[in-house]
């Protein structure tokens, strides 16, 4: 399933939490430094309790945006 990304922010907000980390996932196999995947990505680990997932895409999207709230509030 392709998306972009927002229709990656809907399926956040919807709660499909699965689908957001399996579609980010082959998207950053192809763009691995694309920080609107990491977060996207991290935040949703972050809230199926997967922190060690979530950690390691939040602090890549750090170092690619360390400016970036959004990243730092997750």
């Amino acid at each position: 399933m392709k998306a972009n990304t927002e229709q990656l922010h809907a399926l956040f907000k919807n709660k499909k939490y699965v689908d957001v980390i399996e579609i980010c996932e082959a998207a950053l196999s192809h763009l691995p430094d694309t920080y609107a995947l990491l977060e996207l990505a991290g935040g949703a680990h972050a809230k199926l309790e997967q922190y060690e997932q979530a950690i390691r895409h939040l602090q890549k999207a750090l170092l690619i945006r360390p400016d970036h709230y959004i990243a730092h509030s997750n």
